[in-house]
């Protein structure tokens, strides 16, 4: 049976968005990590790379910030995701339009206003108000693939490291965030077997994970830049799955 690469087709998607125009992501989870000498995976860093998408989903639930630049606007989301039910739930705010509640998964996109009282993140439990609901477009919308990206990042099973070696995953090095020691990975750039060394930037997808594998920084291509996604513990958050989504 055909192992599917589900991290290099992640870095595919992303690198949809490299035709789209953006800004520089200089919001609050900038990222200080930057690629230092990057070189294939080893078989150990393969194995660890491996498990991430495991392990994201072994844990369920994560907090999420990022601030995604679409055109000249800079849009904040702060929220959750469910890699169970791989549902997103965030609030949006940015200079120039009201805060708004986004909702999705790997097929469509929620929106309702979020209520003045709305904190700086999503409230809990995600609210049972009317969503206008679109469907899924990443090729024409950088936040469409940010979104996306993160409602990817989990299946419940870990990837062949083999095939990851094969494809052109990368090693970035080591950084520090948020107290965290991580190792940085280059997603393979697509599924097909790398043919010579692989550019750190022929993939969308750059991966900040800790010594169990547990993906802490996620960087998103987004046309010449980077939306960098930060992830953190959410204890005892449950998102349900979306309606009209099978299992």
């Amino acid at each position: 049976m055909r192992c599917r690469r589900w991290l290099a087709g992640l870095a595919a998607v992303a690198l949809v968005a490299a035709g789209c125009e953006s800004g520089v992501d200089d919001g609050p989870t900038a990222s200080t990590t930057r690629p230092a000498s990057p070189r294939p995976v080893s078989a150990e860093q393969a194995q660890v790379l491996a498990t991430t998408l495991f392990r994201n989903y072994d844990a369920g639930s994560r907090s999420l910030e990022t601030t995604v630049a679409v055109d000249t606007q800079k849009v904040r989301l702060k929220g959750w995701i469910d890699y169970r039910t791989h549902t997103g739930y965030a609030l949006a705010t940015g200079v120039g339009f009201a805060p708004q509640l986004l909702r999705w998964n790997l097929r469509q996109v929620g929106l309702t206003p979020a209520s003045t009282q709305t904190a700086d993140t999503a409230p809990l439990p995600m609210p049972g108000v009317h969503w206008q609901t679109r469907s899924m477009a990443p090729s024409g919308s950088v936040l469409d693939t940010v979104l996306l990206v993160i409602a990817g990042l989990a299946q419940d099973r870990p990837e062949n490291p083999l095939l990851l070696e094969q494809g052109g995953a990368l090693w970035l090095g080591e950084d520090e965030v948020a107290g965290h020691e991580l190792m940085g990975y280059a997603a393979p750039p697509s599924e097909k077997r790398a043919e010579g060394p692989v550019d750190s930037d022929a993939s969308g997808l750059r991966l900040w994970v800790d010594k169990t594998g547990l993906a802490r920084r996620v960087q998103i291509r987004t046309g010449e830049d980077w939306a960098t996604v930060d992830l953190g513990d959410a204890d005892g958050v449950s998102l349900p799955r979306l309606p009209g989504v099978k299992r």
